[in-house]
Order: structure tokens, then sequence, then C-alpha cells
């Protein structure tokens, strides 16, 4: 499998997340549609996870079984609240930290664990 690189390229004016070959450089093609924000790798490189600003809103990219190297349209995994701050993924790519500006209270924190399961 061909290594990719991950890169955002503002050539409409807003920033948007593509993916090509690494080190020959090929077609590139374009993963986001609505924005980009942070993005991460899953560890065999065939989901590309990211958020994008439309809401804002977690989405993977899947890459194409074969060996083409084409990823398939993004599915939206989760809506995110407004008052997103920031967000990283852990390791595994199936668990993510957001940081969400509440305002409950001073130093007050909420860590929702699996949040998956609230949305079957």
């Amino acid at each position: 499998m061909a290594n990719r690189a991950c890169f955002t390229y503002a050539q409409t004016g807003r920033s948007e997340i593509y993916v090509q070959a690494f080190p020959e450089a090929r077609v590139k093609q374009q993963i986001s549609t609505d924005g980009e924000g942070a993005a991460w790798w899953s560890r065999d490189s065939r989901d590309l996870y990211f958020v994008s600003p439309d809401g804002p809103s977690l989405w993977r990219a899947r890459m194409e079984k074969g060996e083409s190297g084409r990823f398939m349209r993004p599915e939206r995994l989760a809506t995110l609240p407004q008052n997103l701050v920031g967000m990283d993924a852990m390791p595994d790519r199936q668990r993510f930290l957001a940081l969400i500006n509440k305002s409950v209270g001073i130093g007050s924190m909420t860590i929702v664990q699996n949040w998956r399961a609230a949305l079957k």
C-alpha cells in the first residue's frame, strides 16, 4: 500500500482536506467539502477521520477496497456541539475527546463516554 499525505488546500478561499500518494505525487483527491478542522489517520491508513466546521461534525472517509488508493464519500459519524473548543482522537480512533465551553461554573468539566451508544 502506498503512503499517503493529508494536507489542506485553500484554492477556493476555504481550506479543505485532500489526500494524495507520497512520495510520488499523483492526483490529489478532495475529501472534505464543508471546510476542514482537525484530521487523524487510522493506524492502517485506510480511514481518515476529520472535523468539519459545518455544525461542527465528525466524519470518516474510508479507502475503497483494492489498490486504487481512492477514498469513498465521507460519512458523518456525529454532530458536535456548537460550542466545541477543541477535539482530539484517542490512539484507537474509536474514542474522541472534545473540549466544550459549557460555562457551567469555574473549573467545571464534563466528560462524555460511550457517546456512540447515545446515537442508536
